[in-house]
């Protein structure tokens, strides 16, 4: 019997969107290729499309995937089955848009400056429980961060962000599908006590750098 699951092929499943109005990225296990509209990908493949070019004050509603539909905003991610395609093996993927929505966004001072990106390099901050158009981007700074503790770990609503754990300027585009039922975004990060580790590596071979909090940015060990 093992040897008869080892003999199962996965068939292949052909991907259609509009490239104009969404891009697609497949899971390669250690990173996220970009693949184009018509590509066939396994069954089982892990998939993940952003919208594109919205219209202004509107944002995804649903998403369809062939008979398959789910509630996502900015970005939908799906595994491909073939019980989703059609008689042809292919999934045609599309979504319905909505008007925006405002969000609450929750946050303690003493801990967070939040800020509106309103340009390349240029900010808005933000109170806490101010209401925010869903899409408007922003970025969260840590603050009064104890010298013996590092940023380990951002949560959005009590459930883990998406953001890299020791950042200490994440910064997102928000939507609904952050937020609670009453349409709140409750951001807050944890604290750990920094371990020391050792690094050794050839230097005639490869260059190592590091993330240094302070100034949020990559820096090359010698």
């Amino acid at each position: 019997q093992k040897k008869a699951i080892e003999n199962i092929k996965l068939e292949d499943i052909k991907i259609v969107f509009d490239e104009e109005k969404m891009a697609c990225w497949k899971d390669e296990g250690d990173k996220w290729n970009k693949i184009t509209s018509g590509t066939a990908v396994p069954e089982g493949t892990k998939l993940r499309f952003y919208s594109r070019k919205l219209p202004d004050h509107q944002i995804p509603d649903k998403w369809t995937f062939g008979n398959k539909t789910i509630t996502a905003a900015l970005q939908a991610d799906i595994t491909v089955y073939k019980s989703y395609a059609d008689k042809e093996k292919t999934i045609n993927v599309a979504y319905t848009l909505r008007n925006v929505i405002k969000l609450k966004i929750v946050f303690d001072p003493a801990k967070l400056k939040v800020e509106k990106i309103t340009g390349e390099n240029t900010f808005t901050t933000i109170s806490s429980e101010e209401m925010i158009d869903e899409r408007v981007r922003l970025r969260f700074s840590a603050i009064n961060i104890p010298s013996d503790k590092i940023v380990y770990g951002w949560t959005l609503n009590s459930s883990p962000a998406n953001f890299s754990k020791y950042s200490v300027k994440p910064r997102i585009i928000i939507s609904k599908d952050y937020a609670d039922s009453t349409n709140t975004i409750n951001i807050d990060y944890n604290l750990k006590t920094p371990e020391q580790i050792t690094i050794n590596y050839d230097n005639s071979k490869m260059y190592c750098d590091y993330y240094d909090s302070a100034t949020d940015s990559l820096q090359i060990i010698n």
